[in-house]
């Protein structure tokens, strides 16, 4: 991991939470332990009493569901949301060629929380990330003597930062799941590499 935990912040772009929207994801992320939950649920804690949470599932690389309030929440990934039939507006704004018009400050470099309330979707929050102080120096001593390959669960905005960091000649994927990981390490396994 080469960001360092809990560095850079959180946002909410979409419409304002409610009061009571806040508390049921608050709920929600204090049942999960992915690392981009923890942070919105501390980030949103303020003064909310969790509520109890029914039917809690999360979803290895896609997200996290759950029952508050008698309402359905959903919080992950866009492209999960939509493969439940959530309409994600803001999807088409991820792409690192359209930065969002409407932001003032640059691109955003980072990962995207979407969230929806009973099917309907309410927006994403935003979490940048900042890099571990030693992340250039290890890439670089590493590069030295290894092949280097990077593979992110983060959406290909954080290409050129990565790029810049890696080199033109290391192999960087992103958008990648747990599973996706894994297929590639077995790849290089099978071709006779030794992965660290």
């Amino acid at each position: 991991t080469l960001t360092a935990a809990g560095a850079g912040s959180v946002t909410w772009q979409g419409a304002p939470l409610s009061e009571a929207e806040e508390r049921w994801l608050y709920s929600m992320t204090r049942h999960s332990t992915h690392p981009l939950s923890v942070r919105i649920g501390e980030a949103i804690a303020g003064q909310h009493f969790p509520k109890p949470v029914r039917s809690f599932l999360e979803t290895t690389g896609c997200g996290m569901e759950g029952s508050v309030a008698g309402r359905e929440i959903w919080a992950g990934s866009a492209a999960w949301l939509e493969s439940r039939g959530v309409a994600c507006s803001s999807r088409r704004k991820e792409a690192p060629s359209s930065p969002d018009p409407t932001q003032s400050e640059p691109p955003h470099v980072g990962s995207y929380v979407h969230v929806a309330v009973d099917g309907r979707h309410r927006g994403r929050f935003v979490l940048a990330s900042a890099l571990r102080a030693d992340s250039a120096q290890l890439v670089s001593k590493l590069s030295e003597n290894y092949k280097l390959a990077l593979l992110s669960g983060d959406n290909e905005r954080e290409r050129e930062r990565f790029r810049a960091l890696f080199g033109s000649g290391e192999h960087l994927q992103f958008n990648q799941s747990p599973l996706d990981k894994l297929d590639f390490i077995k790849r290089l396994q099978r071709d006779g590499k030794t992965v660290m």
